[in-house]
């Protein structure tokens, strides 16, 4: 690609990260990965839970019925009712229990549908069974899960916020030539590169699906003007091509690895590790083969004026020069006519 092409796409691939992680800030939520349906007695019962969820890892399984839901209670669970003792003298014993049996929750229609309707952030569920023959002594295999509500995306609005500072830090000093011309016109791609992980991830602080795939989508994405515009400071073109392709392939690696983080257990690290390290490989493998096969511009600029000078003294031509023996020196050949040129020393010397 062309570098206008590689302008143009490392700024799309920023607009779309800001707008994403702007949006997911401002109208996500945690996913759970539980699905609740009402059951026709007026309860709610697990419809469905994401086998690769916090809470399938905590035990919960389609079926269980609904116990809490968002800090409301559904079903009352028996316990004991404690005697007073005002003084403070003995120990509070048990002396009954209230209610006998797990009691639904008399609870309007709309009330369940606005239960249902708001986003989960925390479930108490138990299986039937459980209910039916638990005791206080022994429980009713209730089982918990709960998300940090809006706590865990707003945390992300400080790597949001990071990655936007980077984005506007980076560009502004890579485009004024303070880290060397060479990388002046890499400067968008290489400030997207590293902060669009930043911006998107609050997409990773909801746990929902879709949008963990869609962060492993956009992360390589973001990497490849970077790895482009390095590839192409390769000054042999079948080396290019190789590494474009190698690059390339890395890419959907990493984009099949992040993919690959949903259906992985929740406790795993494995995937998201391989995310991060093929991440990282589609800028830094171009970068490693430009060092190694370009020639920096003003060498490269050098070499051409000695190629120029060359040319011409091998020239029939009578031609009057004065070029400066030491190869130490880099000279300078500008044509005066179409008959003849001189050379001087780009230290200063005399013409």
């Amino acid at each position: 690609m062309t570098a206008q092409q590689r302008l143009r796409v490392a700024i799309a691939s920023v607009l779309v990260c800001a707008t994403v992680g702007a949006l997911t800030i401002l109208f996500g939520s945690q996913d759970l990965g539980v699905r609740l349906a009402r059951t026709a007695d007026g309860g709610i019962v697990i419809q469905g839970v994401n086998p690769h969820s916090l809470a399938r890892v905590v035990g919960l399984q389609p079926g269980m019925l609904v116990v809490g839901l968002n800090d409301v209670t559904l079903i009352r669970l028996p316990d004991y009712i404690w005697s007073q003792n005002p003084d403070g003298t003995t120990e509070p014993e048990p002396i009954g229990v209230d209610p006998v049996r797990p009691t639904p929750q008399a609870m309007e229609a709309e009330q369940l549908d606005s239960l249902l309707a708001a986003p989960i952030e925390s479930v108490t569920a138990a299986q039937p069974w459980h209910l039916d023959h638990g005791t206080v002594e022994a429980g009713f295999g209730v089982t918990s899960v709960a998300t940090n509500g809006s706590y865990g995306l707003w945390q992300a609005v400080w790597s949001f916020g990071y990655g936007l500072a980077i984005l506007a830090v980076g560009l502004w000093w890579l485009a004024n030539g303070r880290a060397g011309n060479t990388l002046r016109p890499l400067a968008l791609p290489l400030a997207a590169a590293v902060a669009a992980p930043l911006i998107l991830e609050p997409l990773v602080a909801t746990d929902a699906p879709l949008a963990v795939v869609l962060f492993g989508i956009l992360v390589p994405l973001a990497m490849w003007p970077l790895a482009d515009g390095l590839a192409a400071l390769i000054e042999d073109p079948r080396i290019r091509r190789i590494v474009i392709l190698v690059a390339a392939m890395v890419a959907i690696l990493a984009v099949l690895a992040g993919i690959a983080v949903v259906f992985s257990h929740p406790n795993s690290r494995g995937p998201h590790v391989l995310r991060w390290v093929l991440a990282g490989a589609i800028p830094l493998l171009p970068g490693l083969a430009a060092a190694g096969r370009s020639i920096p511009p003003a060498s490269a600029a050098r070499a051409r004026r000695r190629a120029d000078c060359s040319s011409r003294r091998s020239s029939p031509s009578p031609v009057r020069r004065r070029c400066s023996p030491s190869p130490a020196l880099a000279t300078r050949c500008s044509c005066r006519s179409p008959s003849g040129c001189s050379e001087s020393s780009s230290r200063g010397g005399s013409p």
